[in-house]
């Protein structure tokens, strides 16, 4: 009896989720944030369909591999581009297509590796929940790994866009009531990745039923809000500004904390100097950091650092005239001569060699004037 509900439930959802889907992409074919969410019904509903329809037509198991990791990609690739078009797009250019290139032949893998039960002559011994077929253990462990995808791709996202979860703290209650929502089809499919794992069949089929729940609420709201998607970037894009303002207060603490580490010049022969590990070492958050030397010094962490490593060159050329400006170079952190030389005289006009016979020069002068 409860077989035959959950199909039914599986079978009506899932076509729900198709037409819920074709109707979002056809309503709002150039909003790139409905056609991210249009994708996720699409590939969920098709999900759900397939799985209903599985005792009445079943496919090859290689076939339905393939069609399974390629939903699923879908999956993956419409959670990441909703996690970017909210936070304001990758951060650095490229980042979002390598990430879909690297699920892209996750999911390609997937498909290849379980023909290796063919060569390798396993015997379908591994019962799924979802069907109850029997599969080789390759074939076994790629469906379970299927569901990695779209979860990390979720992650990843969060982790390379330009804003970040910390910029939810404003907006409306219903805005993050919404992203809340959005999370939780995160949280079930990492659910339903454990409970598959551990063929633990009744969890298993909780948690997609709970899925459809979220999906099908969060549909209605969306055919009711449909500009929410828009809505929430800008309060996620204003926040982020708002926390990037500094206070007259905090710019002077940074600006303490950094004149004390540049006095003990400790940071200097770090080759691996970037920003994070700069706001580590004075400690404060690295995006404060960053707005401060952009918003009080009109300027970028490379060229502050640069700025530092050339002042530490001058006064080591001074303090040190046997050594070569090699060798006070790479002291300062430089590990190209080229770099290193195109650096000093674009900041100095002129090259470390010319400097220092000024600076010899100069000093010649001061004792033949003693």
């Amino acid at each position: 009896m409860f077989d035959a509900i959950y199909g039914f439930l599986r079978g009506a959802v899932g076509f729900s989720l198709l037409v819920a889907g074709g109707t979002i992409l056809l309503s709002h074919p150039k909003e790139r944030g409905l056609r991210a969410f249009a994708a996720l019904y699409l590939a969920c509903g098709a999900l759900f369909t397939m799985s209903a329809l599985d005792p009445l037509a079943r496919l090859p198991l290689d076939l339905d591999n393939l069609l399974f990791q390629t939903l699923i990609f879908v999956l993956g690739w419409s959670l990441l581009e909703m996690a970017l078009y909210l936070f304001g797009n990758e951060r650095h250019r490229g980042s979002r297509r390598r990430l879909v290139a690297a699920g892209l032949a996750y999911e390609a893998a997937l498909v290849l590796l379980p023909l290796l039960d063919y060569v390798l002559k396993l015997e379908p011994a591994i019962r799924n929940v979802e069907d109850g077929l029997a599969r080789g253990p390759i074939h076994a462990a790629a469906a379970v790994a299927a569901y990695a995808w779209p979860i990390a791709a979720t992650a990843v996202s969060l982790a390379i866009a330009r804003w970040q979860p910390g910029d939810l703290s404003g907006g409306r209650p219903e805005s993050r009531r919404f992203l809340a929502a959005l999370a939780g089809v995160g949280v079930f499919l990492a659910a339903i990745l454990v409970f598959l794992a551990l063929s633990l069949r009744v969890p298993y089929r909780v948690g997609h039923l709970l899925l459809e729940i979220i999906l099908v609420a969060l549909y209605f709201y969306v055919v009711k809000n449909p500009r929410v998607l828009t809505k929430l970037r800008t309060e996620i894009g204003k926040e982020h500004e708002r926390r990037l303002v500094l206070g007259d207060e905090e710019a002077a603490d940074i600006a303490r904390k950094l004149e004390s580490l540049v006095r003990s010049m400790e940071f200097i022969g770090d080759e691996k100097l970037d920003l994070r590990s700069l706001a580590a070492r004075i400690g404060v958050p690295a995006y404060r950091l960053s707005s401060y030397f952009g918003s009080r010094l009109a300027t970028t962490f490379p060229a502050w650092r640069n700025k530092q490593r050339i002042a530490y060159v001058k006064r080591r050329m001074t303090e040190r005239p046997d050594l070569t400006i090699l060798e006070i170079s790479v002291e300062a952190g430089y590990t190209s001569k080229a770099t290193f030389n195109t650096q000093f005289s674009r900041s100095e006009g002129m090259s470390p060699s010319e400097f220092r016979r000024k600076l010899a020069n100069g000093l010649e002068k001061v004792h033949a004037a003693e």
